[in-house]
């Protein structure tokens, strides 16, 4: 306790200092230290509401303590600063993930699609929100997309991840990967299961 509290009065800590205090702080279930924490976290993001670690730290914070609410707003702030970028917003839609907050967890994706449109992972996760969420169309369009990518992208390294792969078990689209759209997008054939008709003739 008496380092973790060295680090806690240290005004160079950074947030990724602060980050791992936290957690320990937590795993301790220490609330009154966490909100020490977050009350210096929250110095920092005033200070400079551009420190996005300082930011996301501090909406961890705010979960630690039980205040979606605040974490919400911490996190919405971030998505709409003017500098934020791709990494971050992955991290925003990471945290909303963990919240259950699907509607933001979808605006962050949509704005990660937008910062990094090459990204074969941004259209793919956003597909497969669509997907859990019934929005089939949508989820087949920017999984198409995705695999485009997925597929460019494997051409010039065989190493990389393999997207095509992974959607054809990814529990995320739920029954979508029962229509004939999905199969063909997949390129995987269709089983006929259809009893032979009485008289069909039998090669």
């Amino acid at each position: 306790m008496k380092v973790l509290d060295r680090v806690l009065a240290d005004p160079h800590a950074d947030a990724a200092a602060l980050r791992t205090l936290m957690d320990a702080y937590a795993q301790m279930g220490d609330h009154s230290k966490i909100q020490s924490v977050v009350d210096q976290l929250h110095a920092d993001v005033k200070k400079d509401p551009g420190n996005f670690q300082a930011a996301l730290a501090l909406a961890e914070g705010y979960r630690h303590l039980q205040q979606p609410d605040k974490a919400n707003q911490v996190l919405n702030q971030i998505l709409a600063h003017t500098r934020v970028g791709s990494n971050e917003v992955l991290m925003v839609a990471q945290s909303f993930a963990q919240m259950s907050n699907f509607p933001k967890l979808e605006a962050s994706l949509n704005k990660l699609t937008s910062l990094a449109p090459d990204s074969p992972e941004a259209w793919y996760d956003l597909a497969a929100l669509e997907g859990q969420q019934g929005r089939s169309q949508d989820a087949l369009s920017h999984l198409r997309k995705s695999l485009v990518l997925s597929a460019e992208r494997r051409k010039q390294n065989p190493r990389a991840r393999d997207l095509k792969a992974e959607a054809q078990k990814d529990s995320r689209f739920g029954p979508l990967p029962e229509t004939t759209e999905f199969q063909e997008l997949i390129g995987l054939k269709r089983i006929d299961l259809e009893q032979p008709r009485a008289g069909r003739l039998k090669k």
